[in-house]
């Protein structure tokens, strides 16, 4: 009679190897949830960043104003200074400049002399100089923006005084006086370079 052999279950205390690659794994899981919290605040912040560095493109349009620039000024003696005058200008849309500027050049050298606040439109170089000088004037709006300058007015500061003579013709006999008509010819100069404007005169004891 054959003997009957009784098989044992399978024994709930798995191999020791395969227990530990249990424990591995979930170690991995454990792992991988916590590296999945900690994923979060980056891209959080990574999301922030982005929006400060946001871009984008479009289409627009401005508007911008030019400054006219004066005509040129006209420049004449005042007092021992210089009076420099011209006429005023506007913005492109009319509305009025806040004053002037006027420049004084010789040379290669520009020096502003004196400023108007609109609607002034004239100021004096109260220091002129000796000789030919170019006077230039600007347009100002606000604090700094300016307009292009002016066509330049040649001015001669001459402070030297005009010599006029005076000569007859016939002359006077050897009494010092003449028994026909005569005929006076006034000739001024001047030295200072600006020219003679014209000669007045007047006629005493005839």
């Amino acid at each position: 009679m054959r003997s009957a052999v009784t098989t044992a279950p399978a024994v709930a205390a798995a191999d020791p190897a395969c227990s530990a690659a249990r424990h591995r794994g979930a170690r991995r899981l454990v792992r991988g949830g916590l590296i999945g919290v900690g994923v979060i605040p980056v891209l959080a912040a990574a999301a922030a960043l982005a929006a400060w560095l946001s871009s984008g493109t479009g289409t627009g349009s401005a508007a911008a104003a030019s400054m006219t620039a004066p005509p040129a000024p006209t420049a004449a003696y005042d007092n021992g200074a210089v009076r420099v005058t011209w006429s005023a200008v506007t913005m492109p849309d009319g509305a009025s400049v806040d004053g002037y500027q006027v420049i004084r050049h010789v040379g290669a050298t520009a020096v502003l002399v004196c400023t108007a606040t609109a609607p002034s439109t004239t100021c004096t170089d109260d220091s002129p100089l000796v000789g030919s000088v170019d006077y230039g004037v600007i347009a100002r709006k606000g604090l700094n923006w300016i307009g292009p300058e002016s066509a330049r007015k040649t001015f001669v500061s001459d402070q030297t005084k005009p010599v006029t003579t005076a000569s007859a013709t016939p002359t006077p006999n050897g009494a010092g006086w003449n028994t026909s008509a005569v005929t006076v010819t006034l000739t001024a100069t001047d030295s200072g370079g600006s020219g003679v404007a014209n000669i007045t005169y007047s006629v005493d004891g005839a």
